[in-house]
C-alpha cells in the first residue's frame, strides 16, 4: 500500500467513525487525529484500540496503516541517550 493508499484509508476510518469519538476513544484532542490524516498514519500507540473501534463499525484496520517502524526507531534512540 502506498502512502496515498494509506491516507485516503485513515481518512475514510476516521471520517466514517468521525473524528470525535476517535479522539475520545485514542484519550487524545481533535487535533491528534487530524495530524493522523495529515500524515496518512495512526501512532502505533493507537493500535489495539483502534482495531477494536475499527471492528465495531465494520472497517478494515491494515497493521500498514500505523506507524510502527517509527515507534521502534523512537525507541532505539531513547536508549541510546
Amino acid at each position: 500500500m502506498n502512502s496515498d493508499q494509506k491516507r485516503a484509508e485513515v481518512v475514510k476510518i476516521c471520517d466514517t467513525i468521525g473524528r470525535k469519538l476517535v479522539a475520545e476513544r485514542m484519550s487524545v484532542g481533535k487535533t491528534a487525529v487530524g495530524n493522523a490524516v495529515s500524515d496518512g498514519v495512526f501512532p502505533a500507540r493507537w493500535y489495539r484500540e483502534m482495531q477494536a473501534l475499527c471492528s465495531e463499525y465494520g472497517l478494515d484496520c491494515s497493521d500498514e496503516l500505523f506507524n510502527f517502524f517509527r515507534a521502534a526507531e523512537d525507541t532505539k534512540e531513547a536508549a541510546t541517550q
